[in-house]
């Protein structure tokens, strides 16, 4: 869609002719006999992966291990001493760490607190850490130009620049390798590189780096720290928005344990986000029990209004219908709903007689309001309706499922009727399609059939619901298109 086209590649391991290639490469030798042992030392230690290849290298030229003979003009090695004085270097963090551990107090520490800020970080972040820390070297303290301490450490192949105002690890390996050892292994480390810039950042910094503090945070020891638990919320709210539901149902449950004992007295709202996003992320990610338990909680509360209490209402119905598949289940709880919310729901042995009441009331009503009415359309704007018409929405697809012809025909007429007595929501042309479909099925009306269907796209038109015009321009295609009428169906539906 975008016009980019992505190459994936697989990159496997290399074996030793692959190791022993690279090492006469770095060493300009030609004859492969006498890099082989080598080579067999280096595919050992680093199981044949590029990138740390090179480092063993590296590694063994800074320990004197590996030297180049001047006289000789030539490089020379002990395989043997190779083999003793690596034997305790179990991984590349070792090997990195170790060069490390060579920079100056005042350079591991830079790379420490860089290595807190994720795989790209800004310079201007790291200088409000450095900022607000006692940066040393030994016992003196450091004042100096952090630009050219991190042209020291690009110029070390442990970070590059990336544009004019960051810089990224070489690799992910360096930056695990600074978090593992020194001042990093301190328990409040993190959470303190994360409280200094919770407390100096603001504005468009503080959100380009709200994972990054977020994640930081989490890593102190506190409980009941309800500015904490609306950082998780702020954090788990950006994560939805880039559909990255593990990660914010993760930063909602953190967000949740944060929460005081009186969370429902002193903290009401922030506590009903939480547990409402919370709810709507497990159901996204299938997570039946964690939905229950953030329903029930909800649920429970008497102080909180039913209009407060909507989108749990909304995730516990996805939680019967399309987790669970208790489909009998989910049409009770929503007919329920609607009743609680003070709207009628046929039922019993006089349901039939009802509906088909209904039915030709709406399609009469619906009848003497022209499509062009629709074009600057009087919007619906009491959320009590708006919550009844989700309702009605959802309880028209759960009796599709269930059989219950009754409720989806009443469903569909009930959210024309709010329409035309209380204005346009985004479900309207859903429930004019709906009404369509079935004013073609139950009536035989194919020309009523067909005005509700137009009907239903001019109220698309004026509602713009990307998510909402795949299901309203859906219902038309299957009941016009196979008759042959000739509805706009073409400009909602692109050239493959």
């Amino acid at each position: 869609t975008l016009g980019v086209n992505i190459t994936s590649m697989d990159i496997q391991s290399l074996d030793g002719n692959d190791i022993n290639r690279i090492i006469m490469a770095m060493l300009g030798i030609d004859d492969d006999g006498l890099t082989t042992g080598l080579a067999e030392i280096c595919h050992r230690r680093t199981l044949g992966n590029p990138f740390f290849v090179i480092e063993f290298v590296t590694m063994l030229e800074m320990e004197g291990l590996l030297s180049f003979n001047l006289g000789l003009l030539k490089w020379k090695w002990d395989e043997k001493l190779i083999e003793e004085q690596t034997m305790s270097t179990a991984n590349v963090v070792d090997l990195l760490q170790a060069r490390m551990k060579r920079l100056p107090d005042h350079l591991q520490e830079l790379l420490q607190y860089a290595a807190c800020l994720g795989a790209e970080f800004k310079i201007s972040a790291l200088e409000t850490i450095l900022n607000e820390s006692t940066f040393r070297d030994g016992d003196t303290v450091v004042q100096g130009d952090i630009r050219k301490m991190l042209q020291r450490l690009s110029r070390g192949n442990f970070i590059e620049a990336f544009g004019t105002t960051s810089y990224r690890w070489m690799h992910d390996k360096i930056q695990e390798a600074a978090l593992t050892f020194g001042l990093a292994l301190e328990p409040s480390f993190q959470y303190d590189v994360g409280w200094i810039l919770y407390c100096n950042l603001s504005g468009y910094q503080f959100e380009e780096l709200l994972f990054d503090i977020t994640n930081l945070i989490n890593k102190g020891n506190f409980t009941q720290r309800p500015d904490f638990a609306k950082l998780n919320l702020r954090a788990a709210e950006k994560a939805r928005r880039a559909s990255a539901f593990h990660s914010a149902s993760a930063y909602t449950t953190i967000g949740i344990k944060l929460l005081p004992d009186n969370k429902w007295t002193d903290h009401a709202i922030l506590a009903l986000k939480l547990y409402t996003l919370g709810a709507e992320m497990e159901v996204a990610l299938g997570n039946a029990d964690k939905v229950e338990m953030y329903v029930t909680e909800v649920l429970s509360q008497s102080h909180v209004s039913l209009l407060e209490k909507l989108p749990v209402y909304a995730a516990k119905s996805l939680k019967l219908s399309n987790i669970d598949l208790r489909h009998d289940e989910a049409l009770s709880f929503l007919c329920q709903a609607l009743v609680d919310f003070g709207y009628w729901v046929p039922r019993g042995i006089m349901q039939p007689f009802h509906v088909i009441r209904v039915l030709r009331r709406t399609v009469n009503a619906a009848k003497k309001r022209p499509i062009s009415s629709y074009e600057t359309p009087r919007l619906m704007t009491d959320p009590s309706h708006k919550a009844a018409m989700l309702f009605l929405s959802r309880i028209f697809y759960t009796s599709y499922f269930t059989g219950s012809k009754f409720l989806l025909v009443f469903s569909a007429c009930q959210m024309v009727e709010l329409t035309l007595n209380h204005g346009v929501s985004a479900l309207s042309g859903q429930g004019y399609a709906s009404l369509g479909m079935i004013t073609n099925a139950v009536l035989g009306d194919f020309a009523m059939s067909s005005f509700l269907a137009e009907t239903a796209l001019a109220i698309q038109e004026a509602v713009q619901s990307k998510y909402l015009e795949c299901q309203t321009v859906g219902i038309p295609c299957s009941f016009q298109a196979p008759f042959g009428c000739h509805l706009p169906l073409h400009s909602y539906i692109p050239d493959f």
